[in-house]
């Protein structure tokens, strides 16, 4: 389903939150990265795969806020996190 359907047909589609689901979402822009975030939320026990065309997603803005993910202040608190902390927040 193309991601302007996403919200108003997910639920209705694939309403057992518990099952073990596929889903693979293509994309590397902001609307991706929320619809794999919203997916891992509300069905745990999904396989979720994101595909990407480049080796990255895209932030839809260059704020400083989109951007603070790359500082180095947010690499090394990234690098002192506990590792099951660390691990929930790669596991995409």
């Amino acid at each position: 389903m193309h991601s302007n359907d996403f919200l108003n047909n997910l639920e209705h589609e694939f309403n057992d939150k518990n099952s073990d689901y596929k889903f693979l979402v293509i994309g590397s822009g902001q609307s991706a990265a929320e619809i794999t975030n919203h997916l891992s939320d509300h069905y745990p026990n999904a396989n979720i795969e994101l595909c990407l065309r480049n080796y990255s997603l895209r932030p839809a803005d260059e704020t400083e806020f989109s951007n603070e993910i790359f500082s180095s202040h947010s690499a090394k608190n990234f690098l002192l996190m506990m590792k099951n902390l660390k691990k929930s927040v790669t596991r995409f």
